[in-house]
């Protein structure tokens, strides 16, 4: 038993599960199966069913993306605090995950697709939406001046690459190519409606690793959220 035990905190240089993580899994896997148990009764539960807007799981998933915002916020602010160079270019990091979490609820890239399709004619025969045209080429430019700036903080550890490697990539996956593989598979089909599934719970696993990223970093730098003036209120995430 302690063998096992030893194996888990040791794998690639990985610790422990942190509590707030192991909450956010438990999440996933109730909106999983909450749209597995609606797809087997053939209920349209349109409060839980994935890939709809306005309901339970985009408010999860957008819960998630501002919770990776909001636990490397503290690392902006202490380098501004600290006058360190090119500091205020750290705050795309948090500010991307953050403009991910408003996309969820505020629907920005199903927006910029209607527009581009019904306003230029273009996209029409993805059924999925011409937004990959535009909105995914804007998210990776982010992601890449994310990469950039935020390297030091990365360089030497290798608990935070892996996480942020695996669940950067996992997320890409899930958002960008199950949704385009869905273009050329029949509509309606029980294959899309599987890749539909993939995505989202893809989507909302690869948070999850993130979020575990962003904690494990922060502790490394021994940084930490603080609400108030006088007298502060630790956040223990």
């Amino acid at each position: 038993m302690s063998a096992n035990r030893s194996v888990t905190k040791t794998f690639a240089g990985v610790g422990p599960v942190p509590m707030a993580v192991r909450v956010f899994m438990i999440g996933t896997a109730v909106m999983a199966a909450l749209a597995l148990t609606g797809f087997v009764l053939g209920t349209d539960w349109q409060l839980v069913k994935l890939g709809e807007e306005n309901n339970i799981p985009t408010w999860f998933s957008s819960v998630q993306l501002f919770a990776i915002a909001v636990v490397l916020s503290p690392i902006v602010v202490r380098d501004a605090q600290r006058n360190r160079p090119r500091s205020w270019i750290l705050g795309v990091v948090p500010g991307l995950f953050a403009f991910l979490s408003l996309d969820e609820v505020a629907m920005i890239h199903e927006r910029i697709g209607a527009a581009l399709k019904t306003d230029l004619g273009v996209g029409t025969g993805l059924r999925t939406g011409p937004w990959m045209l535009v909105f995914l080429p804007l998210v990776g430019v982010l992601v890449l001046i994310s990469a950039v700036v935020f390297w030091p903080y990365l360089r030497g550890r290798r608990d935070v690459l892996v996480l942020a490697v695996a669940g950067l990539f996992l997320y890409g996956l899930a958002a960008a190519g199950f949704e385009g593989i869905a273009n050329f598979v029949a509509e309606d089909s029980l294959v899309t409606k599987l890749l539909g599934f993939i995505e989202e719970i893809g989507e909302m696993l690869a948070a999850n690793i993130i979020f575990w990223a962003a904690l494990v970093v922060v502790g490394h730098e021994g940084v930490r959220l603080e609400l108030g003036a006088r007298r502060s209120k630790t956040i223990a995430v």
